[in-house]
């Protein structure tokens, strides 16, 4: 009742039985549910995914059904531009924990700050949900004092964030090797953060968790120190009285052409460098773009071909991509080795060093290009996926199709030579199956062996034993080729999940490729 007053549903209800109250319901298109749960997620709700857990079968009244997700307002990763953190606080006796996770990016950051440096750090990071220990409930209060749009407030355990607990999380998902390299000491703050985050994250996303990259350090002091005030006098990334990104500094310098390269450049903004050395090696890379307009025009064009593969490989890790989601990394990836060709003779620090970490992951574009059609259908269960030759068992199953479908035109001639109605068709239709239609003027000259299905406007359908067995060899092979289809392209999902760290790490150079290329741009536009 609640989700269709919110969301302005129509409300319905089935009973539960003979004496019992009908149970009220109401529905929305499965295809549509991201632009719902949002909605939802805005007026202030979490919203749980259930799903059926096993297969039907006529054995079976009722199947087991469970909840496979739980979207919250910072784990919400499907839909809008902007970016969506969900944060961790833990307060010590005199500084606070703080850690980040993106997971549309699976960008994981934290640092250790003074109470009075949150608001400079939320005003370039913005939570859309904060996570708190049981018992720090007093800093809801605090934070609800200057932050202007104060984002819900989770509460977990304590022992959530105990140095045991968080530890052994983060080594279970990363490694004990890597989290020793993650750059804090045993027990730090940050670290018992990080390892709450994460398991919240766990917690609630089940299965479909993304690929998260490994926990970082961030270091205020590499930048030159923007407090909330500055930022919002300066108009950085946004005016000051309408808070929209037009009229800011950001506006005027984006000329990127993807989704990593704009975020790349409002972290730029918002930190401008302190080390001269690293300046220098910056706009030696935006001075030798701005010198070659072949450059320039030749990265900007394979630049606007790549989507935003941050997001891709989100999708993919967390196994909620479609068919075609797989076809748009392709698309991306196809731009990859133009892009790197473009590299070949650049001079300046920066972009040597991007050339030589760039890798152009062909092994991904063929294992895709090989294996998915190049336009294949929307949903992963209804086939159409597949090219012939990947798989011998899947081709033998479409050849029995396609040899159903010869063996449906010779029983329909069949039937016509020994009936004499020479209008009679074989037909399917969703309800009733394969069908043998007759029209109305011949309907004296059936058979009596045909069992008369369903009447229409035109005649009369029946059914016969050899179209019964037909229709049932017909539809296993049918089911089979489909269930053939969906797992593999599970498989060559889940494989091009498993090259999630490589994806970041290209999106990561692109990122910053496509950000110089804005700067060059600006810079010769403006002479």
């Amino acid at each position: 009742e609640r989700v269709a007053r919110e969301l302005q549903l129509v409300l319905t209800s089935r009973p539960q039985g003979k004496g019992m109250e009908r149970v009220p319901m109401c529905g929305i298109p499965f295809y549509r549910i991201d632009g719902y749960i949002a909605r939802l997620i805005g007026r202030g709700y979490k919203v749980a995914i259930c799903e059926q857990l096993e297969e039907a079968s006529p054995s079976k009244r009722l199947v087991e059904r469970g909840v496979v997700r739980v979207v919250t307002p910072g784990t919400l990763y499907e839909v809008g531009e902007g970016e969506t953190f969900v944060v961790a606080l833990l307060p010590t006796e005199q500084r606070v924990g703080v850690v980040w996770l993106e997971l549309s990016t699976g960008e994981f950051f934290g640092t250790e700050s003074w109470p009075a440096e949150l608001p400079s750090l939320f005003a370039k990071f913005p939570p859309r949900e904060l996570l708190l220990p049981a018992g720090q409930e007093h800093w809801t209060a605090e934070l609800r004092s200057w932050m202007q749009r104060m984002p819900p407030v989770t509460v977990r355990d304590w022992s959530a964030f105990a140095p045991e607990h968080a530890n052994a999380v983060l080594q279970a998902h990363f490694g004990a090797e890597r989290v020793d390299a993650f750059g804090f000491y045993e027990g730090e703050s940050v670290l018992r953060a990080a390892g709450a985050l994460l398991r919240y994250v766990q917690d609630t996303q089940l299965e479909f968790l993304p690929h998260v990259k490994a926990l970082r350090p961030y270091r205020p002091s590499d930048f030159l120190i923007l407090d909330a005030s500055t930022q919002r006098n300066l108009e950085l990334t946004e005016s000051l009285f309408d808070r929209r990104t037009e009229g800011s500094l950001f506006a005027v310098l984006d000329r990127t052409v993807t989704g990593m390269g704009r975020r790349r450049l409002k972290f730029w903004v918002l930190h401008p460098l302190l080390s001269s050395a690293e300046i220098e090696r910056r706009q030696d890379a935006i001075a030798e773009m701005l010198a070659s307009l072949p450059l320039r025009q030749g990265l900007r064009a394979q630049l606007r071909a790549i989507l935003d593969l941050e997001r891709l490989t989100s999708r993919l890790t967390s196994q909620i991509a479609r068919p075609r989601d797989l076809v748009a990394l392709k698309a991306s990836l196809a731009a990859l080795p133009t892009l790197d060709h473009l590299l070949d003779d650049v001079a300046c620090t920066l972009l040597c060093d991007i050339k030589e970490q760039l890798d152009p992951l062909t092994d991904v574009w063929e294992r895709i290009n090989s294996t998915i059609l190049d336009e294949p259908k929307a949903s992963p269960t209804e086939g159409g996926l597949i090219r012939e030759g990947v798989s011998a068992a899947l081709d033998e199953e479409r050849a029995l199709m396609t040899d159903s479908q010869q063996a449906l035109a010779d029983l329909e001639q069949r039937e016509r030579e020994r009936t004499h109605i020479q209008s009679l068709k074989i037909g399917y239709n969703k309800i009733f199956g394969y069908y043998i239609e007759v029209t109305k003027p011949n309907l004296k000259l059936v058979p009596s062996h045909y069992i008369r299905k369903q009447t229409v406007a035109v005649g009369e359908r029946f059914i016969t034993p050899d179209l019964q067995q037909l229709e049932a060899s017909i539809l296993t092979a049918a089911e089979h080729s489909q269930q053939l289809e969906y797992e593999l392209f599970c498989a060559l999902r889940r494989w091009v999940a498993e090259q999630g760290d490589r994806l970041r790490r290209v999106a990561d150079l692109l990122a910053s490729i496509d950000a110089l290329a804005s700067l060059a741009e600006v810079a010769a536009a403006s002479g």
